[in-house]
């Protein structure tokens, strides 16, 4: 390629600028406007943009093969493509008038605090409707025009206007959770979820066989061990660490659990039940103050902490804060600890180079770069001392 003096010092410039830019552990906000004091009162709508959305209390975030990114909310399922917020399930007005469990297209369905969205090879978004004790299924995305219909997957149907609780194990419907939260579709094929007010890990099946392969209903603990000879306390995120384990967020212990999910053992990563609070260090020493959301990028597990974002890395033995700040809260975007978050739910990975959170206190979702993983523009001159119309040739040797 040849380029002109001119051309080129605006070249260089260009990736200069963007390499400052991007090269940066920067925090934004994608969706949502900050609102505080009624934000139940603000969102009938069917469409609008990013940045003129109002939600109330995002939790969970999915992505289907697509792209399309999926938020669940008090009341509602929404869909996020390009930059503009869907209603696609569950009513549109305030949130304190339609919480239920109906299923149905559009917004004849009805939630209770979804908390968590996951989407198999199909496109199929699978919700877990906390507040009803069941993973719902919400079918593919076709189009603006096309509704999507929701029906129960595994726990308990609609009785009367919500869901039942309990702790039985069986397929679909005969099936029982309490308050469950996370949930995770794993490389076996295999759903995992945590069932919060149970304090189990249960393994779901792609047929809606639902088993429990980890904790005791109805016992809240610490202990690590086999199968449900070990003990959780509040389960509430979850996330595939590699094929054979995935990681917890033990949000009663304040800690963050290893699952093997192929052998049934339990092991404490980091944190420790008892000692809460946002301190970094090694493994044994780091301290959680309230884990929720979880998510694993390329072997480093990145945890929701209150207003924080922790990063694990048990090769190197340390846990370390990567955005955020313990001491002080707020909704402010930044780099790194110059960010301020309110309440994290959701950490979710786009499988590029940005994570996304959703702050249920300020009820909007925000964007966290990952430094590391972001391409970088790079090239090689064969001359880069230029007069006056001299050419030079670059070469692309970018990552």
């Amino acid at each position: 390629m040849k380029l002109h003096m001119r051309n080129l010092f605006l070249t260089f410039f260009m990736v200069l600028f963007g390499a400052i830019y991007t090269n940066a552990q920067t925090v934004t906000t994608f969706a949502g406007v900050e609102n505080t004091s009624n934000p139940w009162e603000n969102v009938d709508n069917s469409s609008i943009s990013v940045d003129q959305a109002h939600f109330y209390e995002p939790s969970g975030i999915g992505w289907d093969s697509d792209g399309n990114m999926y938020v669940a909310e008090r009341n509602k399922i929404r869909l996020i493509k390009g930059t503009t917020v869907y209603n696609r399930s569950g009513a549109q007005g305030d949130a304190s008038f339609s919480l239920g469990y109906k299923n149905g297209t559009g917004n004849a369905a009805a939630y209770y605090a979804p908390t968590s969205v996951v989407c198999d090879a199909n496109r199929d978004a699978f919700i877990v409707d906390s507040e009803n004790h069941a993973i719902r299924k919400l079918t593919k995305f076709g189009s603006i025009g096309s509704g999507q219909i929701a029906s129960t997957f595994a726990g308990a149907a609609p009785v009367s206007n919500f869901g039942t609780s309990g702790d039985k194990n069986g397929t679909g419907t005969a099936a029982r959770f309490n308050s469950p939260k996370g949930i995770v579709l794993a490389s076996d094929g295999n759903f995992y979820v945590t069932d919060f007010g149970n304090h189990m890990i249960r393994k779901m099946t792609a047929g809606a066989v639902v088993s429990t392969i980890a904790g005791q209903s109805g016992t809240a603990g610490s202990s690590d061990g086999m199968g449900t000879a070990a003990t959780y306390s509040l389960p509430y995120g979850v996330a595939e660490y590699d094929a054979n384990n995935i990681v917890i967020t033990d949000f009663g212990n304040s800690s963050v659990r290893m699952l093997n999910i192929i052998t049934g053992k339990t092991t404490t990563v980091a944190g420790k039940s008892g000692s809460v609070s946002i301190t970094n260090g090694t493994l044994d020493q780091a301290r959680f103050r309230a884990p929720r959301g979880i998510a694993v990028v390329n072997g480093l597990i990145y945890v929701a902490d209150e207003g924080t974002i922790r990063v694990i890395d048990i090769p190197n033995d340390t846990v370390f804060t990567f955005a955020g700040s313990a001491t002080s809260a707020g909704n402010k975007d930044g780099v790194g600890p110059d960010a301020r978050f309110g309440r994290l739910g959701e950490v979710a990975y786009d499988g590029g180079y940005t994570l996304y959170v959703t702050d249920i206190y300020y009820n909007v979702i925000r964007a966290v770069t990952i430094d590391n993983l972001i391409p970088v523009a790079d090239f090689v001159a064969t001359k880069t001392s230029l007069e006056v119309n001299e050419n030079t040739i670059l070469t692309d040797i970018s990552t």
